[in-house]
């Protein structure tokens, strides 16, 4: 496989209006986070990727098309997506096309019902979010933990410029959670902690011949516990190397071969 050059920022930008085009300011906003690849090249994963971080059925796609797709996907989950402010709309999507927003039905909830500031503490109780967080080291940010934090931080302003009333004791600080996390990792093995359920959902990825009933067996699980289909509100179609959402797991459950515990960066694009 060829590899090729990946670009960043406005050198991104710049070669992707190059091929197709002036690009709008979310667009420009998701190509800058992602970059641009000039030819394919494996991910951490291992997955092969090529242009604006796009795998699988959308590789080898015009960038645009493969936006339209995700920006759909906001527009559909979030209520009045096309009145919200730019600023917001452009993390909404950023957040959608990383594979995000499809993952924290929590979020969008709270979002949806006006519950602002709670939505943007439940968008970072998140398993991958706790984990970027704890590679931190020597004052250096995960890319993908100042992206996470982003649509947090623009959901929260958004509720604040509506004069959105106190914060819900109901959502612990997300900052908690993940120190709470930590301490638990660094915790004896046979402690209690250690044995007891985790708060957060697991994640597993879609393997070739699966389908919803055999997860949800082999897991331990109800069909409908299982979250972030791309196509939930029709036939709940899912494809090889989607990453659906499961329940956190319970003690008494069934355990099966090749359980999937870890999560990936999401594979629609490179992980820098």
């Amino acid at each position: 496989m060829a590899e090729g050059k990946i670009l960043h920022g406005k050198a991104a930008i710049a070669a992707v209006e190059k091929v197709e085009g002036k690009l709008t300011p979310i667009q420009r906003h998701v190509v800058s986070l992602e970059g641009y690849s000039t030819g394919d090249y494996d991910d951490t994963k291992g997955i092969s990727t090529g242009g604006v971080g796009q795998v699988g059925l959308h590789k080898g796609k015009p960038f645009k098309e493969v936006f339209a797709i995700f920006e759909e996907q906001a527009r559909n989950t979030i209520s009045g997506y096309d009145s919200l402010p730019l600023y917001l709309r452009k993390e909404l999507v950023q957040s959608a096309y990383r594979g995000d927003l499809g993952l924290s039905p929590n979020t969008v909830k709270l979002f949806n019902k006006g519950s602002f500031s709670d939505a943007s503490k439940e968008f970072l109780i998140n398993n991958e979010y706790v984990s970027e967080k704890a590679k931190e080291k020597d004052g250096k940010t995960s890319h993908i933990a100042k992206r996470m934090k982003a649509t947090s931080n623009a959901i929260d302003r958004y509720g604040k410029e509506l004069g959105e009333a106190a914060v819900s004791e109901e959502f612990k600080n997300p900052d908690e959670v993940v120190a709470d996390a930590l301490r638990v990792v660094e915790l004896p093995p046979g402690t209690p902690e250690l044995e007891s359920d985790s708060i957060l959902d697991r994640d597993y990825i879609v393997r070739a011949g699966d389908t919803l009933s055999k997860i949800a067996r082999e897991q331990g699980v109800d069909r409908e516990q299982i979250g972030g289909l791309r196509d939930a509100k029709k036939r709940g179609l899912i494809y090889p190397g989607d990453i659906l959402t499961l329940p956190p797991e319970q003690k008494d459950r069934v355990s099966y071969p090749d359980p999937v515990s870890e999560r990936i960066y999401n594979i629609m694009k490179p992980r820098n």
